[in-house]
């Protein structure tokens, strides 16, 4: 999955405290990130326009998924992983109906599982699990990136290469949504 507020909050996690402290958070958002599909399948079925809702939160979050690149572009190097995040299971849980990302990919993936037919429950596993594989793969970066990129050239050079893959998925995630609503 994309680099989003999950991603940076596991890898810094991670970087800090190392992979077997970062799992139980892993599990939390993987878990939060299924339970919020249900509501995002009522969204997506209540609404009259269920797809044009769709494509507006898609354009809104490729927005706001823009603006948080920039702002890394424009930060200190390395600043994304010193980022005060949330800390503790409850508090990562309670921070996932803050993250507009989050809402975006449940009501996203609720409305693709709407068009196909599928069973929500089915689709809502299949997120919990691909989630863990993807949060766990960032924190093990985030290992990574605390063994290698001592210094703040190489994190400048992280960040930035980092914030080029956020930039190419807002640009995908607008024309998709723009797309939609034509």
């Amino acid at each position: 999955m994309s680099p989003g507020p999950n991603n940076t909050i596991i890898m810094a996690m991670a970087s800090r405290r190392g992979l077997a402290a970062a799992i139980p958070a892993c599990i939390a958002i993987a878990t939060s990130s299924a339970i919020m599909i249900l509501p995002g399948s009522i969204i997506i079925n209540a609404a009259p326009a269920g797809q044009m809702t769709a494509a507006a939160l898609q354009i809104g979050g490729a927005v706001m998924l823009a603006v948080f690149t920039i702002r890394t572009l424009c930060g200190s190097p390395g600043a994304e992983l010193r980022l005060t995040s949330p800390t503790g299971i409850g508090m990562i849980i309670a921070f996932q109906p803050l993250n507009p990302k989050a809402w975006l990919l449940s009501v996203t993936i609720a409305a693709a599982a709407h068009a196909h037919s599928e069973p929500i429950v089915m689709v809502a596993t299949l997120v919990a699990l691909i989630s863990a594989a993807s949060l766990l793969a960032w924190a093990q970066a985030g290992v990574v990136i605390d063994q290698k990129a001592c210094d703040a050239h190489r994190r400048l050079w992280f960040a930035r290469i980092l914030s080029t893959a956020m930039l190419a998925s807002a640009a995908a995630m607008l024309f998709t949504g723009i797309e939609e609503l034509i």
